[in-house]
């Protein structure tokens, strides 16, 4: 018992330290991805360290074997309840991280088929009034007026850019929009960013979970403006 709860008060301290961490981490120079990363696998070890703790929960034998060289009171406190005792927790451990995630599984397929019928939707009005660049099928062009720019996320990805860019923009300029757009794509940042709010939508409560998602649209941002100044 005693192990799993210090898994779960080591999970929530992550919860509620990293994210002014990571902040520090970007503000300090370090490249975009490296801080995405960072912010990703700070999720998932607090997932994973709650996963271990309901394991603790459920096989307190194990548990305590974990530990090999800590003094023998450990072992005492550890099993401190009643076999019965330790069992019901193990149960609602099981049944509060089956809980999770079905519910991230559920607006993560919630959050892709809404999306996968937003593209659908745009392309169909999209693509009988552009036009294709030569060589780049899937660059589409608009004959509008506002500079713009904007990728759909699929199979394939496409980037749509209307005619105002060449009117505003020099053609460096241009092509550093394209290639931020195409590195949205690439990176697959529209995934990364169906992911970030499913995993926010698990725990809200845990200010880790809370900012995800608006850390990662900036992070991928960043990333992206970094790939087209390269």
């Amino acid at each position: 018992m005693t192990v799993a709860v210090a898994l779960l008060l080591g999970a929530g301290l992550v919860a509620w330290v990293a994210p002014g961490r990571l902040r520090r981490l970007a503000t300090s120079g370090a490249h975009p991805r490296v801080v995405l990363v960072a912010w990703l696998s700070s999720l998932v070890s607090v997932l994973v360290t709650a996963g271990l703790a309901v394991t603790a929960l459920l096989l307190p034998d194990h548990g305590a074997h974990a530990f090999i060289g800590f003094p023998d009171c450990f072992d005492a406190l550890l099993h401190g309840l009643t076999p019965e005792a330790e069992a019901l927790s193990g149960v609602v451990g099981v049944l509060m991280l089956a809980g999770l995630l079905v519910r991230l599984a559920v607006m993560a397929t919630r959050t892709a088929r809404r999306r996968a019928r937003a593209r659908r939707d745009h392309l169909a009005v999209l693509r009988p009034a552009a036009r294709s660049e030569p060589g780049r099928p899937t660059t589409l062009w608009l004959d509008h007026e506002e500079p713009m720019a904007f990728s759909l996320a699929g199979y394939p990805g496409v980037v749509v850019a209307t005619e105002g860019l060449h009117r505003t923009l020099a053609g460096a300029q241009v092509d550093a929009v394209l290639v931020h757009e195409r590195a949205h794509l690439s990176g697959r940042h529209h995934l990364v960013v169906t992911a970030a709010d499913a995993l926010s939508a698990m725990l809200p409560f845990l200010p880790l979970f809370r900012r995800t998602p608006a850390a990662v649209r900036d992070l991928v941002e960043l990333a992206a403006d970094a790939a087209a100044e390269l």
